[in-house]
């Protein structure tokens, strides 16, 4: 048995192939020593590339050190992105969504800060997005397409802690990656803390510079422990720091002492809770019965209507909702402590803060318990800046912004140039002035992944008024068509409506202008390895019995619906009060 922070000897870096990884999980202490030669190499020669680059495209940016005209030291300020996992723009406190949610400290942020009510990812999926935030630029440009797989590590992009690094700044990683199963220390960052793929909640084993080693508790406690602990270091240069959490993804599990929170609360039943995806991808309607899925072989075998059959809003999906808004309560302790340090350290007026998430997700919207689609509460995350003196406290803008913009708005905060290939914007313009003239529409872009066969590659553009999404690849595509200003709950399809073949064309045209404009290549990339890998690895085994099981549920509560609404009655009337037992849904 591991006693708390027992060390383990590190792994090396290794293969992309995912059954290589298992290694790390079953046998961590089997591979020492040239891992560690390994990182400090491929560190060093990431920081020399990064350097280079810095002189390139920004020899006129002030450096950590560099003096300002007037001979007295400029001091660039710190910088705190704090990146949650799966959380919805709504799954927030102060946005009244959940009125029994409170997030004191995160709405803080919003309080003394900017907040972004339009704030969207360009791929909702975990590593593609968080690849995005790094380098400013889309999936196709930074090649990280789908989750476990592909890495930065083998970009030729700059993400923005290199180019910070190579400016003087003091930069580290605490937190989930997810970029490969590997945990081993990524180029850009003096201090790396991380995990081995999705990590679990409690009793972790992390990578320190490394390094393995084991600790005892919950993850969000854990990875604030360390970033506290990392942040009382004595240093010249202004810091960067991501703190990147596992929560909220699946399985939802909230700290022990949030494990009864919202015991008599009244979950809200999303108004587009009954749609029944008539007219839209059949591969929605097969993700909201049967989750996403594994194996091509299995889930082409499920029987999927043309819409769905009516669906309860049932105790087990509503109990796992809740776990999810629990999981937040940690989160929020956390961004809570981090404020306390650097106010007690006297560091937190100098501080850039950014809290952030890489996707939303559905908690029963269009009976969708994930993300991966276009839709609303899938690419709609929480964006809030607080820096004070700069951005205006309790302001809100409702311009689209995306995840592409981070990058972009962290180098000019710290007088760094940006790197050519960042395809997002500084957000200080618009931080600035409202007014300020900005993009009209978001393109989206999701390449599908070989372990979620169900979910296909999709293109796709959203102005202030309509959203259009297709499939990538297929000859004979899908298409959704929606009129957000009429119908915000996107309900209606509007993509066969002749009514609409005015505004389809107008979309088609206008997601044909994303793609040249962004260097969108004409054959759409393919993310992931060859199918034939899946079968040597325990991760594809174990979501595929999760899948299996999910598909057995869903036909038993569909043969028993009858006998559960003669016992239970009014159970499912939006004003009962949640039963908390019971747990349910999917998860890519």
């Amino acid at each position: 048995m591991f006693c708390p922070h027992e060390h383990i000897p590190a792994a090396p870096p290794i293969a992309m192939n995912r059954r290589f990884a298992l290694l790390e999980w079953i046998a961590p202490g089997a591979i020492s020593g040239v891992g560690g030669i390994l990182n400090a190499v491929s560190l060093r020669i990431s920081f020399a590339a990064a350097a280079l680059l810095v002189l390139l495209t920004g020899a006129d940016a002030p450096s950590a050190n560099a003096e300002s005209a007037d001979g007295a030291a400029s001091r660039p300020p710190h910088v705190l992105l704090i990146l949650t996992d799966d959380q919805r723009a709504d799954a927030v406190g102060a946005t009244g969504r959940f009125r029994f949610l409170e997030t004191p400290h995160i709405d803080r942020l919003a309080a003394e800060g900017t907040s972004f009510e339009q704030a969207f990812v360009t791929t909702a999926l975990c590593s593609p997005s968080r690849a995005s935030i790094l380098t400013g630029a889309h999936a196709h440009r930074h090649g990280v397409l789908s989750n476990d797989r592909e890495d930065l590590y083998d970009s030729p992009l700059t993400t923005w802690p290199q180019a910070l690094r190579a400016a003087g700044y003091d930069t580290a990683f605490i937190g989930k990656w997810h970029m490969s199963e590997r945990s081993d220390p990524r180029p850009g960052f003096d201090y790396w803390l991380s995990f081995s793929g999705q990590g679990v909640y409690f009793d972790p084993v992390l990578n320190e510079d490394g390094r393995l080693v084991r600790e005892s508790g919950y993850i969000t406690d854990i990875l604030t422990d360390y970033a506290e602990r990392w942040l009382e270091r004595e240093r010249d240069a202004p810091f960067a720091l991501i703190v990147s959490h596992k929560a909220v993804h699946y399985p939802f599990t909230p700290a022990p002492r949030h494990a009864k929170a919202f015991a008599d609360a009244a979950l809200p039943r999303p108004g587009n809770f009954e749609d029944d995806l008539g007219g839209k991808p059949a591969w929605l309607r097969h993700m909201a019965m049967y989750g996403d899925g594994v194996a091509p072989w299995s889930w082409r075998l499920a029987s999927v209507p043309e819409t769905l059959p009516d669906t309860d809003w049932w105790i087990g999906d509503r109990a796992l909702y809740v776990d999810y808004l629990r999981g937040l309560l940690a989160v929020d302790d956390s961004v809570g402590r981090l404020l306390a340090l650097l106010d007690a350290r006297g560091e937190l007026e100098n501080t850039l803060v950014v809290f952030t998430s890489d996707n939303g997700f559905h908690l029963g919207e269009h009976q969708l318990t994930n993300k991966m689609s276009m839709y609303e509460r899938s690419i709609g995350v929480p964006l809030l800046v607080r820096a004070p003196g700069r951005a205006p406290a309790g302001a809100a803008r409702d311009a689209i912004v995306t995840n592409l913009d981070i990058a972009p708005t962290i180098l000019e905060a710290a007088g760094v140039a940006a790197p050519d290939t960042v395809q997002g914007r500084s957000l200080w313009p618009l931080i600035d002035d409202a007014r300020t003239p900005w993009r009209d529409a978001l393109f989206y872009q999701h390449h599908g992944s070989p372990d979620i066969p169900v979910v296909p590659s999709q293109l796709g553009v959203r102005t202030a008024r309509w959203k259009y999404v297709r499939e990538a690849t297929n000859d004979a595509p899908f298409e959704e068509l929606y009129d957000l200003a009429n119908d915000p709950e996107e309900l209606v399809n509007l993509a066969s409506d002749p009514g609409s073949a005015d505004a389809l064309a107008a979309m088609r045209a206008r997601l044909a202008q994303e793609r040249a404009a962004t260097g969108y290549p004409d054959e759409p990339p393919v993310a992931g390895a060859d199918e034939s890998d899946w079968g040597w690895t325990l991760e594809y085994w174990k979501r595929e019995v999760v899948y299996q099981w999910r598909a057995l549920s869903r036909r038993v509560i569909q043969w028993l619906r009858p006998i559960k609404k003669w016992l239970v009655g009014s159970l499912d009337a939006p004003e009962d009060r949640l039963a908390m037992q019971g747990s349910g849904g999917s998860q890519g």
